[in-house]
């Protein structure tokens, strides 16, 4: 194969890649459902699902990035990625995983 070949095809391989990301790239009705099966998993009743899930909409801002999404979530002191139809938590302040690791 000849290297213009292989860049033509790296070249489709993250092309398909993005236009995979911006079309499954999650929304704020995906990020509400995503929470009330958090809060399901943790047994909470039907009604303080949808609860938590309203307030916990009126608490974060979503950004976003057409292949991404962040959503912050302050009082939780978690970010979620939202990538490829997915949410991924993650702490806004990484010194606290490091001193949760520590204990």
């Amino acid at each position: 194969m000849s290297r213009s070949s292989s860049f033509v095809s790296l070249v489709a391989v993250v092309v398909a890649i993005a236009a995979t990301a911006i079309a499954t790239n999650p929304d704020e009705k995906s990020f509400k459902k995503y929470i009330e099966s958090k809060l399901k998993s943790d047994g909470r009743s039907w009604l303080e699902r949808k609860a938590a899930a309203h307030i916990a909409s009126m608490l974060y801002d979503r950004q976003d990035f057409k292949l991404f999404s962040v959503i912050d979530v302050p009082e939780e002191n978690t970010r979620f990625i939202g990538l490829f139809s997915l949410w991924l938590p993650l702490p806004l302040d990484w010194s606290q995983l490091r001193d949760a690791s520590d204990d």
